[in-house]
């Protein structure tokens, strides 16, 4: 008995964006350039490196990747208008 145990991180929300902008065929410059920030914002973003981002570009990234303006809904920092966090998950 015993078994091994199996347990799965969810996705963060940089991982979310990059797996919805890879599927669109969406470059990081050219994201970053139809939601009005730096192409290393986006990279930061992805990969964890950049924990917040503001709720009017998120909420861009979610408009142009097809997502539900809905998702980040639980990211946002109530009074700062900030979106993320290192262990943000959707």
């Amino acid at each position: 008995m015993g078994g091994n145990v199996v347990t799965a991180r969810a996705e963060s929300i940089g991982e979310k964006i990059r797996t919805a902008r890879r599927e669109k065929g969406l470059t990081q410059s050219e994201l970053a350039r139809q939601v009005g920030c730096k192409q290393s914002a986006i990279s930061m973003f992805e990969g964890g490196m950049q924990s917040v981002l503001s709720r009017k570009i998120l909420a861009g990234i979610a408009e142009k990747l097809g997502l539900p303006a809905e998702w980040p809904a639980g990211y946002v920092e109530q009074d700062s208008g900030q979106v993320g966090g290192r262990d943000a998950a959707l």
